[in-house]
C-alpha cells in the first residue's frame, strides 16, 4: 500500500537580520506612515496603509528587494514558475488588542508574504485554511491527531524579523491580537 499525495502547499521562512540602525528606520517609518490616513484591505479594525512607495525610503528599498530576490527564489526552484517576478506592491498592517485581518487571498499576485516588525506574545497566528470542508464531514471529536491529511487550517507563529512567503491564491487570514499592551505589527508584500 502507498500514500499519493495529490498537492503540498509550500510556505518558505526566511529571518532577516537588520542592524540598530535599520531597527530605528523601521521605528520611525512605522511611526510616521501610521500618522497618516489608512485603507480598509483585509482588516478588521487595526491599521492598514496605502501602498508604500520603496524607492522613498532606504528601510523599505532595502526590504523590496530581500523580498524580491527571496521570491523569484521561492517561484522558480519550489513552485517551478518559469518567470521572473517583479514588485507588485506593498503595506504596512498594524493590530491592536482584538484586531485580526479576515479570510483572504491576493489576486493578480504569484508569492505573497508578510515581513514581522513586531510580534508581541499573544498576537495572534498566521493562518492558512486549506482543507475547510473536512468539519463537514468529520467532527474533530474523532480525529486523534491532527495532519497534513485531516486539519483545515494550520497556524504559523512568527517571531520578530521572520518573513514567509506563500503563493497568492492560498486562503489565509491573521488571527486576533490578544495583547491588550502591545501591537502586532507586518509589513505585506505581493510579486507577480
Amino acid at each position: 500500500m502507498r500514500i499519493i499525495d495529490l498537492y503540498t502547499l509550500p510556505i518558505m521562512h526566511s529571518k532577516l537580520e537588520l542592524d540598530k540602525n535599520y531597527q530605528r528606520e523601521m521605528n520611525n517609518f512605522i511611526k510616521e506612515e501610521t500618522s497618516k490616513p489608512g485603507a480598509v484591505r483585509s482588516n478588521v479594525n487595526g491599521y492598514q496603509s496605502e501602498d508604500l512607495d520603496p524607492l522613498n525610503n532606504t528601510f523599505l528599498n532595502l526590504l523590496k528587494d530581500s523580498f524580491e530576490e527571496k521570491a523569484n527564489v521561492f517561484s522558480q526552484e519550489v513552485m517551478k514558475i518559469n518567470k521572473t517576478l517583479s514588485f507588485g506592491n506593498m503595506w504596512l498592517n498594524v493590530n491592536g488588542y482584538k484586531d485580526y485581518n479576515h479570510l483572504h487571498v491576493h489576486p493578480k499576485a504569484i508569492v505573497s508574504g508578510s515581513f514581522y516588525c513586531k510580534v508581541p506574545e499573544k498576537s495572534g497566528p498566521l493562518r492558512f485554511l486549506v482543507n475547510k470542508d473536512i468539519p463537514l464531514f468529520v467532527s474533530d471529536e474523532y480525529i486523534d491527531t491532527f495532519n497534513k491529511y485531516n486539519s483545515s487550517w494550520f497556524d504559523i507563529f512568527p517571531t520578530e524579523f521572520d518573513t514567509l512567503f506563500f503563493p497568492s491564491w492560498i486562503q489565509h487570514e491573521v488571527r486576533p491580537n490578544m495583547n491588550k499592551k502591545e501591537k502586532r505589527i507586518t509589513i505585506s508584500f505581493n510579486f507577480s
